[in-house]
């Protein structure tokens, strides 16, 4: 069996690697090459501010923790909001271009 393989060393050929290299190529590729479903909506939440009443809009909802603390974009106002508080609204997509 080690003979076998110096056999081969010595020949040079590595068929099994460079098969298995091109096939990783090939579904690296394909992967690649799917397209993704168009989202056609996206979710923000909404919060009054609680000095001025403006609303506040917060993008990343899922990273948000129970109580997190945001800038009101109107008073410059910091203030301490509880996830509970959030409304959630589904909006259509924000993009102006239709996707191909």
């Amino acid at each position: 069996m080690a003979c076998e393989f110096r056999a081969i060393a010595k020949a040079g050929i590595n068929e099994p690697r460079d098969s298995l290299a091109k096939r990783n190529a090939r579904i690296g590729m394909a992967i690649l090459a799917t397209k993704r479903p168009a989202k056609l909506t996206y979710e923000r939440g909404v919060l009054a501010c609680g000095k001025c009443a403006a609303p506040i809009y917060v993008y990343k909802l899922k990273k948000l923790l129970d109580e997190f603390s945001v800038r009101c974009p109107r008073c410059g106002e910091r203030g301490i909001y509880a996830k509970s508080v959030l409304t959630i609204e589904s909006l259509r997509e924000r993009r102006k271009k239709p996707r191909d």
